[in-house]
Order: C-alpha cells, then structure tokens, then sequence
C-alpha cells in the first residue's frame, strides 16, 4: 500500500521468515544438536515457552532488523530523488 503512494519509497518486510528458520553457521569446532543442525523456529519456540525464549528472540529480532537496514539501497532508490524506506514492523 505505501509503495503505491510513491515510487520513490520502498517498503521492508519485516523478516519473519528468518525468526521462522533460524540457520546455523557451521562451525567444525562446535558441537550442534541434531535441531539445532536443521535450523529452528524461534517465533514458535517463543509461543511455546516464553519464560525460555523471550529474551533469546528479541535478541535475534532485532539483530535481524539492523542487518536488514545495513544492506545496501535497492537500485530503485539509489536512483530517486527522495527516496524513503519504511521497514515494516506488525
């Protein structure tokens, strides 16, 4: 609906499918989990448990969101005159 109001803005989602399928980096010195190996929903882990993983994922929800604002500009944007990037948050 934003972007419909001007082309020079720009709408990021909030990134719901990352908190959804959290991935691990493989590291040969750690030892993982079979769980924790395939990735984990941390969204309903903390439904689930909220006493355990409350704090843990909004660690993650907002290191989540500072990555998607440190990533560069859309060619769109590099090219309007005022551009304007909301990121959403539901």
């Amino acid at each position: 609906m934003l972007e419909r109001a001007s082309e020079e803005w720009e709408v990021i989602p909030e990134p719901i499918g990352k908190w959804c399928n959290v991935q691990t980096t493989e590291n040969e010195y750690e030892e993982l989990s079979t769980s924790q190996k395939s990735g984990g929903n941390l969204l309903q882990m903390l439904y689930d448990k909220p006493s355990r993983w409350s704090y843990t994922f909004q660690t993650y929800a907002c290191l989540s969101r500072v990555r998607s604002q440190l990533q560069p500009p859309s060619a769109k944007l590099r090219q309007a005159e005022q551009p304007v990037q909301f990121f959403e948050r539901s």
